[in-house]
């Protein structure tokens, strides 16, 4: 019986043949998706689009980009929103 992860039908699966002339199913690992701009959509450069599992392996500085709002905007939002914070102070 598959774990409870692989009990769905989103999971694709490649069947194998054994050497004794029996089957048996693998199941492809779900790939991740790029990190994206809360703002306007636009793929994060910088950021690594990793699982969960690899990226718990790497240093912090990999893991994020190292500047204001860094992993969640990216740098042409946050310089218009430094300019409109700006802007307000200035009035």
């Amino acid at each position: 019986m598959p774990r409870p992860s692989q009990r769905t039908r989103s999971r694709k699966r490649s069947p194998k043949r054994l050497p004794g002339g029996g089957a048996t199913l693998h199941y492809k690992k779900e790939k991740v998706g790029a990190s994206r701009c809360a703002r306007c959509s636009q793929i994060l450069s910088g950021a690594p689009g990793l699982v969960q599992s690899k990226m718990g392996k790497l240093t912090a500085s990999q893991k994020r980009i190292q500047r204001m709002y860094g992993g969640h905007l990216c740098h042409i939002c946050l310089q218009d929103l430094l300019k409109q914070a700006v802007r307000e102070r200035m009035k």
